[in-house]
């Protein structure tokens, strides 16, 4: 439902929206029909304006809000995940705790 939303905030003078199985959205149903011959489920769903109000004014609510603080890792995806890269592991690690870096000879 949230790209129909998308669709109708983005497109406000269109009453109607068609959408595809594969969650493509179409301003005219005979392009959605066109585009659906080539998929496998050939559905295409008609959705009008009014009777989807309710989520447009949520899509309209979430895109208001402030944008949630995140981490640079987060940022970026695909599972990454939180290490220090400065602190060696394993034997490096190892060796390195007794060691003192701070002074050159």
């Amino acid at each position: 439902m949230k790209k129909i939303a998308h669709f109708f905030v983005h497109y406000p003078e269109s009453k109607k929206a068609y959408q595809t199985s594969d969650e493509m959205v179409f301003f005219r149903e005979n392009d959605a029909v066109a585009h659906a011959s080539n998929l496998e489920d050939k559905k295409v769903v008609e959705f009008d304006r009014d009777e989807e109000q309710d989520a447009i004014d949520e899509y309209k609510a979430e895109q208001a809000a402030p944008a949630k603080e995140t981490s640079p890792l987060k940022k970026s995806g695909k599972g990454a995940k939180a290490t220090d890269a400065g602190t060696p592991t394993g034997d490096a690690g190892k060796a390195a705790e007794g060691a003192d870096l701070g002074k050159t000879e």
